[in-house]
């Protein structure tokens, strides 16, 4: 091709301002994690470095990097990469991210299975060795609770096999989660972003020779 622009985001997440703040259609990429975490279904033990960045870029302005990349392409015959992110030049660490999502669920708190407010716990993050050892230690704990149901003639056995049931299922989303997520914990990665920012320093210099 004779003029090819890469757009490259970060972590898309919600709109900053465009079609109105807080937009975005379905679950993205730290959603499962967040929402899990404010409705009281991921206790926050996870495998991450908390001095790591956290590099979110909103999606307004990665729609709005693809038109004006669209709009004023490169030289002929080049090949131009605009990391659309915010590591470089406004850095969030997951440590950042973690006490501003516990502060968040504190103040605007979800409602439980019970329906009262869901009271959130401090983050707790470890490497993955010491989340994975966790949780086949509390794997190990709940299979013996179901032997000991299944053999001994407990008082409510049904409600202690359902509090055990919803145990296993909090450990395997937990276990599932951490699977996923734990390479976006642990590597240390910054993206150049000069060439968009060099197109919007562009755009703000032309508009300030019209005006």
């Amino acid at each position: 091709p004779r003029h090819l622009t890469i757009v490259r985001p970060a972590i898309v997440e919600s709109a900053l301002r465009t079609p109105y703040p807080g937009w975005m259609e379905s679950l993205k990429v730290a959603d499962p994690i967040l929402l899990g975490y404010g409705a009281g279904l991921i206790p926050g033990r996870f495998a991450a470095n908390r001095s790591i960045r956290m590099d979110i870029i909103p999606v307004d302005f990665v729609a709005n990097a693809c038109i004006a990349a669209a709009a004023h392409p490169p030289a002929n015959g080049t090949v131009r990469v605009m990391n659309v992110s915010t590591g470089m030049r406004n850095p969030l660490t997951i440590q950042d991210m973690a006490d501003i999502t516990t502060r968040y669920f504190r103040e605007r708190p979800l409602p439980g299975e019970d329906g009262l407010p869901v009271t959130v716990p401090e983050w707790r993050l470890s490497s993955r060795k010491e989340i994975m050892t966790a949780l086949n230690r509390a794997e190990a704990l709940l299979e013996k609770g179901r032997e000991l149901v299944d053999r001994l003639p407990l008082p409510r056995s049904s409600e202690v096999e359902l509090r055990l049931h919803r145990n296993q299922r909090k450990v395997d989303r937990l276990r599932r989660l951490n699977e996923i997520y734990w390479p976006y914990g642990a590597l240390d990665c910054v993206f150049d972003d000069t060439n968009t920012r060099a197109l919007v320093e562009g755009f703000t210099g032309r508009r300030a020779e019209g005006d």
